[in-house]
């Protein structure tokens, strides 16, 4: 019987637990890419996403294309 072992757990900098902007701008970018694939992946238009979120048309299009007040 094999022994699975995971990776040992990433150590984390407690000094940089909040990111940088220059982070907070790569995830902003990626995660919009990723909703878009995925939106369209499932055929919903922007508005459809944003009924079955609860949210309006122009909070899913912000969070796809990194809108909004991102220097915060």
């Amino acid at each position: 019987m094999s022994s699975v072992t995971a990776d040992p757990p990433r150590a984390r900098d407690r000094s940089r637990a909040v990111p940088d902007l220059a982070e907070r701008m790569r995830l902003i970018s990626t995660f919009g890419a990723v909703l878009r694939t995925e939106r369209g992946g499932l055929h919903l238009t922007q508005q459809q996403l944003a009924d079955a979120a609860g949210l309006h048309r122009r909070s899913i299009d912000h969070l796809e294309n990194g809108g909004g007040d991102q220097a915060r």
